[in-house]
Parts: structure tokens; C-alpha cells; sequence
């Protein structure tokens, strides 16, 4: 996913703004974007059998479709909001990694639980939230449309992106129920799903 992003990205400037492909900004947020594909691909290399639902799919579609509205509708003049928006890009790659460095080995695209030696985290980034990970990529899809200031990008990376994560997270909690029964239960009682302190 983070490598099919940046080939967008750069089809995109190519074929709708190829004076951003040099533009310091857009070519800054370019560079984090492929550094995060990278580091992803490393990380997850283990990970090699790959299940996608329709959720997922919805989700990769929806953020995709963002990014290029992100480009076509984009608005410039707007500092501020372009700086933010490469706050949250940083802020998104760096509680995802957490999560994924937290977790190890458990990690995984796939909703899945290793019943051999895997137990509930409550460190870490876990500490606070329950779903740190799909904190971090629903902030990192989020911060291109605000990088290129785009109303029309970022609303339909909300809509596609916020009911698919709500699902998603419905599905682990379920999941997690099933496996580890009341710890889990005794986990949640105690921690957000996705956002620290409030929900």
C-alpha cells in the first residue's frame, strides 16, 4: 500500500502538476512518503501471505481516490495548512512504526492472532490506545489532501477511510475477544480504541 501511494503521487504531479515534482515542499513530502514505503516493506517482510477483503479494498481505493483529487482540486496558498499537513504525514509514519515495533512479530496485515507466545500489549503506544496502527495510517492518508490544502481530497479520504477503520477495528476487537477472553475485556475497559483520552 505505502509503495502503490507513492507511484500515485508521482503519476499524479506527472501528469497534472509536474512543476510540484520540483517544488521543495511537494518533493519533500514525496521523499517521506517513499521512506515510509520503504521502512514498511522491511519491517513487513515477513508477512508474506496477504488476505484483502472488501473493507480493505475500500479502504485502498477510497484513500488512492483521495490523493489524486488531492492533486487535481489542490490549493496552494494556504501555508498553514500545508505545514500541518506535513505534521501529521511525520506524526502518522512515526505512531505507526511504534505500533509495528511494539507488537513485533505479531504484527500483520491480516487480522490474525498467534495463540503460541502472543499476548495483549498494554505498553508502549498500546499504553494509551488500542489500535495505535490504524491511527497512524488513516493520519498518514488524511495528511495529503491537507498537504495540498484539497477540501475535495480530504473529504473523500474521510468518507472512505473513517467507516472502513470503525469496521476494521470492530472486527480485531472481536477477534481479540475471542482469543483472549477477559484479559482482552479487562484491556479494553482501561484504554481508547484510537484516540488517547477520548474514544
Amino acid at each position: 500500500m505505502p509503495s502503490a501511494f507513492a507511484i500515485t503521487l508521482i503519476i499524479c504531479y506527472s501528469i497534472y502538476a509536474p512543476s510540484l515534482l520540483f517544488h521543495p515542499m511537494y518533493f519533500l513530502s514525496l521523499s517521506i512518503l517513499i521512506v515510509w514505503a520503504i521502512v514498511e516493506v522491511l519491517v513487513m517482510q515477513g508477512d508474506s501471505k496477504i488476505e484483502y477483503n472488501f473493507l480493505d479494498w475500500v479502504f485502498k481505493v477510497g484513500g488512492l481516490t483521495g490523493l489524486i483529487f488531492g492533486v487535481i482540486f489542490r490549493d496552494l496558498n494556504h501555508t498553514f495548512i500545508i505545514y500541518l499537513g506535513f505534521f501529521i504525514l511525520i506524526s502518522g509514519i512515526i505512531i505507526r512504526y511504534w505500533a509495528m515495533k511494539t507488537l513485533g512479530i505479531y504484527f500483520s496485515y491480516t487480522l490474525k492472532t498467534e495463540r503460541h507466545g502472543q499476548r495483549v500489549l498494554d505498553y508502549g503506544v498500546y499504553r494509551y490506545i488500542r489500535h495505535p496502527s490504524y491511527l497512524g495510517i488513516f493520519l498518514i492518508i488524511i495528511s495529503f489532501p491537507i498537504i495540498h490544502a484539497s477540501i475535495v481530497g480530504f473529504l473523500v479520504v474521510l468518507f472512505f477511510t473513517c467507516p472502513w477503520i470503525i469496521k476494521r477495528i470492530s472486527q480485531e476487537e472481536q477477534m481479540m475477544i475471542d482469543a483472549f477472553g477477559g484479559l482482552y475485556e479487562a484491556y479494553k475497559r482501561k484504554t481508547k480504541k484510537i484516540i488517547p483520552f477520548i474514544f
